[in-house]
């Protein structure tokens, strides 16, 4: 595009504008698909092959962990503070 003199383009911006959908749906998509592909080895390990080790074990350990440890350490990211409620319960 070219502009001649005077022209001026402008792009409105929200400043104000919240990502906190965005955040959310990466919140939900990737622990669901994470989850589908650990059962799914899960499944295949101990029903197909039938031949469980012990790092079926570590994988279900890990998947745990990953779902609960941010539940313990919430961040407030709808509001727009980064903070764990559990080192500081009362900062709200």
């Amino acid at each position: 595009m070219i502009l001649g003199d005077g022209d001026m383009v402008t792009h409105q911006v929200d400043v104000n504008a919240s990502r906190a959908n965005l955040i959310l749906i990466s919140i939900i998509v990737c622990p669901s698909l994470a989850t589908l592909v650990v059962l799914l080895r899960v499944y295949t390990r101990f029903i197909l092959l039938k031949a469980p080790a012990i790092d079926d074990a570590f994988i279900l350990l890990a998947l745990v962990s990953s779902l609960i440890i941010p539940k313990l350490t919430h961040t407030d990211m709808l509001k727009g503070f980064f903070y764990c409620d559990v080192l500081n319960p009362r900062a709200r």
